[in-house]
């Protein structure tokens, strides 16, 4: 769908003078890329509407987002929020409570490039807390096969660190356990060339020391999102005011064919793949945190009423010439 948008600016936006309408061609066309399925048994939870959007806070700008990132890469969805097929997600789950496993877990995977979805040898971490010793590493092999055992009282909330010769340090902070003596799921990498080829994909050339951060938008059954909007906040989302965005941080959305980032020109929001890329992020490190959101009109009523929320969100830490990768759903 093919809609003119016309930002109009509050006094209070540090945009106020730049007005700009912007037009987005949605892709309506299945995705062909193989939708990326970790495994994991998350429990199920759901898509709430908890805060919303106030308008007029940004002037999102295609040059703008190219050259200094930020709030200027932020920008009205088209469309209200679907899966690949046109059907309104999952909604209506809530995130579960921190809590320990009961028993020990066995959880075991396979560890695979996210581009290629090809097995990768390499090394998996299982984290607590990024500032301590992992509770858990094993060696995956040529076929990507790794396993770990975890006692009793291990957080369910857990940060999963991938790491390969050739490859970067992929951080998975969504890793969630539950109960169950035997839990399985895939682990993913990706190429040390991949830091600076995406970038390139949509004219920004990557500056080393930077952080990447791979966003997929799933519903509460695990289905790719379109028509999401995500961003890179430096506080939790607040009703009734405008994100904290992370500076110079850049926000471009995979081809639903190809998977790759394409310009803003072409997508201000997700596709049917519902991935996002936030290229050229100032890194967090251990002791500071980012907030990968995820915003939204849930039905056609909102988006009529121009009634945009906050979705989705889930505090992560970024490291400089790493990226972290992230399945987001509303139950994290």
């Amino acid at each position: 769908m093919l809609r003119r948008l016309a930002l109009v600016l509050a006094a209070l936006s540090p945009l106020a003078a730049a007005g700009c309408v912007f037009y987005v061609d949605e892709d309506d066309d299945p995705p062909t890329v193989p939708v990326v399925d970790a495994g994991w048994p998350m429990p199920d939870a759901g898509w709430p509407q908890v805060d919303a959007w106030p308008n007029a806070c940004y002037a999102a700008s295609a040059w703008a987002c190219l050259n200094v990132g930020g709030a200027a890469c932020f920008d009205f969805p088209q469309a209200v929020l679907s899966n690949p097929d046109g059907t309104a997600p999952a909604q209506g789950c809530t995130a579960p409570a921190p809590g320990v496993t009961a028993g020990p877990v066995a959880l075991s995977g396979a560890l695979r490039d996210l581009m290629s979805l090809e097995p990768v040898a390499g090394q998996v971490e299982v984290f607590d807390a990024l500032d301590v010793a992992p509770l858990a590493v094993d060696a995956a092999d040529a076929a990507g096969a790794w396993d770990v055992a975890l006692p009793a009282g291990t957080p369910t909330a857990l940060t999963l660190r991938t790491q390969g010769a050739g490859y970067l340090d992929v951080y998975h902070p969504d890793l969630r356990l539950t109960d169950d003596a035997t839990q399985t799921g895939d682990a993913w990498t990706v190429a040390t060339g991949v830091l600076a080829a995406l970038p390139a994909f949509v004219e920004v050339t990557h500056e080393p020391g930077t952080a990447m951060v791979i966003v997929d938008v799933l519903d509460c059954d695990g289905q790719p999102v379109r028509g999401a909007v995500v961003t890179l906040a430096q506080a939790p989302g607040a009703s009734g005011s405008c994100p904290l965005f992370v500076p110079e941080a850049r926000a471009f959305y995979a081809d639903s064919s190809s998977g790759l980032p394409v310009t803003r020109d072409l997508l201000a929001s997700t596709a049917a793949g519902g991935r996002a890329y936030l290229v050229e992020a100032p890194p967090s490190g251990t002791n500071g945190v980012h907030y990968v959101q995820v915003w939204g009109y849930r039905d056609a009523v909102a988006y009529g009423l121009d009634e945009l929320v906050l979705v989705a969100e889930l505090p992560v830490h970024t490291f400089g010439d790493a990226v972290t990768y992230v399945r987001l759903r509303p139950d994290l």
